[in-house]
């Protein structure tokens, strides 16, 4: 008799820049469960998350032990206007920790808002392309964001688990953003 191969979820590491990516991050680990396995660093509010995942993988034995059975490496954060000059080094390390699993190298999503996490929450409820490059740009988002869902603030879980709810609209809006840059 043929022995029974136990279905084996995907494995995704997200590294997170602060609590409320952190908390989104956690509603996708509750709300894909039975497809796949999300895991996440407990320390936050670190902007260095390129850093953090190369160390992890090179250092903590907890992650190296896992390169094996690593599908992805997701990366949760702001784009700003100071991280420039950095781009040639995230790459580095995003070329290094793909290729610390061999066939197939380990796939790197970078999840990236423009700004600030606001904006990415904004696309739950209606379609936005704001220019956030200020920090009064980042503030009026904020604050409609603060007037959509009422008692919002950065990392409160409930609040960003109610946004949450939304993301398949999330991920049309982004999309209908995204798909003017590929004309």
């Amino acid at each position: 008799m043929a022995r029974k191969i136990k279905n084996i979820k995907p494995l995704v590491y997200v590294f997170c820049e602060g609590e409320s990516e952190q908390e989104y991050a956690r509603f996708l680990k509750e709300q894909f469960v039975d497809v796949v396995s999300i895991k996440y660093p407990s320390d936050v509010g670190r902007t260095a998350v390129f850093e953090m995942a190369r160390d992890n993988f090179t250092k903590n034995a907890k992650y190296k032990d896992n390169i094996p059975v690593t599908d992805e490496i997701w990366f949760f954060f702001d784009v700003e206007q100071s991280d420039k000059n950095k781009w040639d080094e995230r790459y580095k390390i995003i070329e290094k920790l793909r290729k610390l699993k061999k066939k197939p190298n380990i796939k790197v999503r970078l999840l990236m808002t423009t700004a600030c996490i606001e904006y990415w929450f904004m696309l739950h409820y209606k379609m936005v392309s704001p220019v956030l490059s200020t920090v009064a740009d980042k503030d009026r988002i904020r604050h409609q964001l603060e007037q959509l869902i009422s008692g919002y603030f950065k990392g409160d879980r409930k609040s960003i688990l109610k946004i949450a709810q939304n993301y398949s609209n999330a991920v049309k809006n982004g999309k209908k953003n995204t798909s003017k840059f590929e004309e």
